[in-house]
């Protein structure tokens, strides 16, 4: 047997991707793409995030007259309960 094709053996057996002799490199170092579902689920996430800002945005901006400031307050917490940011 070869020289080289028992490296590449060697190689392969300790996880190592040999494609050239100048280009190993370990199978670990290479970045793992993210999945289509995660990054799904980080969009909706992001999404609502944004949404519940620009909720409490509008809410802060109708303090000048505190009957709607209020109203607006009361429905950003019936829609997210204790979790809703300070307003």
């Amino acid at each position: 047997m070869r020289e080289g094709v028992a490296q590449q053996l060697v190689l392969a057996a300790a996880g190592l991707d040999a494609i050239g002799e100048k280009s190993w490199t370990a199978v670990d170092d290479t970045p793992l793409q993210r999945s289509r579902t995660r990054r799904r689920f980080e969009k909706r996430v992001r999404k609502a995030n944004a949404k519940e800002k620009r909720e409490l945005q509008a809410a802060l901006a109708e303090l000048t007259q505190p009957a709607l400031a209020y109203k607006a307050a009361v429905e950003v917490y019936r829609r997210y309960g204790a979790e809703a940011g300070r307003v």
